[in-house]
């Protein structure tokens, strides 16, 4: 286990969020972060990457691979609601300290918006 330092951009349509210098753990091909109280654990493997994320409103789980359109997990918990969500690939690299994914998200089957999301870090 190490602590690293990581920097992100997630870019869609309609908005922009960046995160900079932001402590986290790398251990077992996983790097896991807490903001915003929200607990995110992004694994890496070969040729994909899986995202979760939990709080207490939801819990999320999507997967990525190159080409590929996964079903993914939203669940709303106060209300107790699955969302119909699936993501479609569009370039995956992975590299020794970075990550970088432009994907699209469906919701019920409509397209909802593409996003790019880049992950870099550092000891």
């Amino acid at each position: 286990m190490s602590k690293i330092i990581i920097n992100s951009l997630l870019k869609s349509s309609m908005e922009e969020e960046q995160l900079s210098n932001y402590v986290a753990i790398l251990k077992d091909n996983k790097i896991y972060f807490n903001k915003d109280d929200i607990n995110s654990i992004i694994t890496l493997k070969n040729d994909k990457v899986i995202i979760e994320r939990k709080c207490k409103e939801y819990d999320s789980l999507l997967e990525f691979e190159e080409g590929k359109q996964i079903d993914g997990k939203y669940f709303v918990k106060d209300i107790k609601l699955y969302i119909k969500i699936s993501v479609k690939t569009k370039k995956l690299i992975i590299k020794e300290n970075s990550i970088l994914l432009k994907y699209t998200v469906y919701i019920d089957n409509i397209k909802s918006d593409d996003f790019v999301y880049e992950i870099k870090w550092r000891c």
